[in-house]
């Protein structure tokens, strides 16, 4: 038999050919196939555990590595064959860092990093330790690595996309890592998209849209994740005994964020008996800060930082805590600090922003109450600017934006040529500490 034939034989899995060959060619165990790996690598890849064993029967070592800088046991535990990963283990393959930390086994990676902390950066297999354990969703392990200085970068994303963890992924979001960055061409919910594991995919695509993941970016190839979405439920349905992707419904959340054409906003149109009243009263009574240019403000509770000026705590008047407590049955909270924009006329404006969400408690939202002259409030998708929706901000009014309404749009309240005066109270429950 001639190494061609020997490697076809390698390729078709046939177990006694194949040792025969190695009998008598000892020398073409360092044989090298596809991304630059032995025999063993194929059959791992196959998955064909009988011959796998039947290498490490032979004197095959396990620890070989293809171009990748990977082992065996590395692709066996990307592949999810446990089974020879198993094997792999029994027959003395090394448990490098990597290996430690996609098994999330938390002593190992120490020990490694006892021996050289520089192995927290290590990318000799094409991919950081952070990077294995984001794909194995091993969150405790990932807090050991950064804590040692792993840096993160967005192909740890990108590796908990491809499995749709959401665990690790929230992680890596609060260690600061972007959901819009770009890696090989593509973000997180590219990949993901082109995953898409059952159950896990729709509730992973949906933390990730929640937390600022814009679905109207384009990979290298032109394509959006509803898209490639589309694109891998059509050949599911070409081969309908694979239906180990929820393609469909990861794309229902997919549309139903990219179809949003307006935010979602609570009104309540007639929410204080006479605004005439209070507008006047306010205009009077408020001890009104000049410190901004394009309006008067003042504010009551909580201290707050807003626009670069800091409000300090100030007691919440008796009057402002009786709106307060109606507020709180629109909203669900109680709010905790006030603060009050005060327009004179219609060149007084608010140009595009979102509220700083961080100073906000999780989970609540903005309030406004309007009084006097109507303006026009305007909302811009982060997105697609050119996606905007107005609404009349009517004379005793009130609107409801939550945090989600905040992370997809900016609002705005522009000037126009004339209008009386405007005073808005914005109430909101802020963290705090």
């Amino acid at each position: 038999m001639d190494k061609s034939a020997w490697r076809e034989q390698v390729k078709q899995g046939t177990i006694d050919t194949i040792l025969h060959g190695l009998k008598q060619h000892p020398e073409w165990a360092e044989e090298r196939f596809a991304r630059g790996g032995t025999c063993l690598h194929v059959a791992v890849n196959r998955g064909d555990s009988e011959l796998v064993s039947a290498l490490l029967d032979w004197g095959l070592s396990p620890d070989l590595k293809n171009e990748e800088g990977r082992t065996a046991l590395h692709d066996a535990i990307e592949y999810g064959h446990h089974k020879i990963q198993q094997q792999l283990l029994d027959a003395g393959a090394l448990a490098d860092i990597n290996i430690c930390a996609i098994l999330g086994d938390e002593k190992g990676v120490s020990r490694w990093l006892e021996k050289n902390p520089k192995l927290a950066n290590d990318r000799s297999t094409g991919l950081s330790p952070l990077g294995w354990a984001s794909f194995g969703n091993q969150v405790e392990t990932a807090r050991l690595l950064v804590e040692a200085g792993a840096r993160i970068d967005d192909g740890e994303l990108l590796c908990a996309a491809l499995v749709a963890h959401v665990e690790i992924s929230a992680f890596l979001l609060d260690c600061g890592l972007n959901p819009n960055t770009y890696c090989n061409g593509r973000t997180a919910l590219h990949a993901g998209a082109t995953m898409a594991y059952t159950c896990e995919a729709t509730d992973w695509a949906e933390y990730l849209l929640k937390h600022g993941a814009n679905p109207f970016l384009k990979d290298h190839e032109g394509q959006t994740a509803l898209d490639i979405a589309r694109q891998g439920l059509s050949q599911q349905q070409k081969s309908p005994g694979e239906q180990t992707h929820d393609f469909s419904g990861l794309i229902h959340i997919l549309e139903a964020y990219m179809n949003q054409q307006e935010p979602t906003l609570i009104w309540r149109y007639e929410f204080v008996p006479d605004p005439d009243r209070l507008l006047a009263f306010l205009q009077n009574e408020v001890d009104w800060d000049k410190r901004m240019r394009a309006r008067l403000t003042a504010s009551y509770g909580l201290p707050y930082n807003y626009s670069g000026i800091v409000y300090p705590q100030t007691e919440v008047p008796t009057w402002l805590q009786s709106l307060c407590d109606a507020v709180a049955e629109v909203t669900g909270f109680q709010p905790n600090n006030c603060l009050l924009n005060y327009y004179p006329d219609g060149g007084s404006s608010m140009g595009y922003h979102s509220d700083a969400n961080e100073q906000l408690s999780p989970g609540t939202g903005v309030a406004i109450l309007s009084l006097g002259a109507e303006r026009n409030f305007q909302f811009r998708r982060k997105d697609q600017p050119d996606r905007i929706c107005t609404y009349p901000l009517r004379n005793g009014s009130l609107i409801y934006m939550d945090d989600q309404v905040q992370q997809h749009w900016l609002h705005a309240i522009p000037k126009i040529t004339e209008s009386g005066p405007r005073i808005s109270i914005s109430f909101r429950h802020l963290c705090s500490e």
